[in-house]
């Protein structure tokens, strides 16, 4: 599953996983599935930042305050279809 950064958190001034950085409804549910151990061991979770590109959800971030753009996107656009191939 693949999700779209939101906010960051207010407060974030550490490192933290990726999934735990955003605000949003599907970080949300993301994280209760995770600390209740729902989390389907068969789907994966990743995130689509403007800062660092795709990233596995537990991937440690710093914060950061930057908005995704349309080039930012368009530049990003192959990073999913690249990395699906890689991990074949």
């Amino acid at each position: 599953m693949i999700i779209a950064e939101g906010d960051v958190r207010d407060g974030a001034e550490a490192e933290t996983p990726a999934v735990d950085l955003f605000d949003g409804p599907l970080f949300s549910l993301a994280q209760d599935l995770r600390v209740r151990k729902d989390w389907p061991e068969d789907v994966a979770l990743y995130v689509v930042t403007s800062q660092f590109g795709m990233v596995p959800a537990d991937q440690p971030l710093k914060p950061y305050r930057r908005t995704m753009t349309a080039g930012l996107a368009a530049d990003a656009a192959d990073q999913p279809s690249a990395w699906f191939r890689r991990a074949g």
